[in-house]
């Protein structure tokens, strides 16, 4: 009996020096946007009518807890809104997508924003900036 008490004592102290040498996890998630293009001299200009094709990677070192993401017509029409609640260390956002009116109210500038959060509590947030030329 003497010796089952200290080898549960030696348990327990061993278990609470693993886990207090193990690291919080302060890394962010990461965000790569694909899809849509960034505007800039031309090249992610879009008409009206036109399709806005979204392919994001999100991936975290841990765990991932849940992906947001939206697009805004300048400065505040949200236009587009999604989020996926699942636990992965990588999440492959496609094949979704926005079709821009064909209405000229829709000219302008768009904000497609992506934000990420992962199992503890790290946030990370890209965004992209389109522009409705015609």
């Amino acid at each position: 009996m003497r010796y089952s008490k200290q080898w549960m004592v030696a348990l327990i102290i061993g278990s609470m020096y693993i886990s207090a040498c193990q690291k919080a996890d302060n890394e962010p998630p990461k965000i790569v946007i694909n899809k849509p293009v960034e505007a800039d001299f031309g090249i992610g200009d879009y008409a009206l009518g036109d399709t806005v094709w979204m392919d994001v990677i999100v991936t975290d070192n841990d765990e991932l807890h849940e992906i947001k993401w939206w697009l805004i017509h300048l400065p505040s029409d949200t236009v587009y809104a999604n989020k996926r609640h699942q636990h992965a260390t990588k999440i492959h956002i496609k094949d979704t997508y926005y079709i821009i009116p064909n209405d000229a109210k829709a000219k302008g500038d768009y904000q497609f924003t992506v934000k990420a959060e992962d199992d503890n509590n790290n946030i990370a947030i890209s965004t992209r900036v389109l522009r409705v030329l015609m």
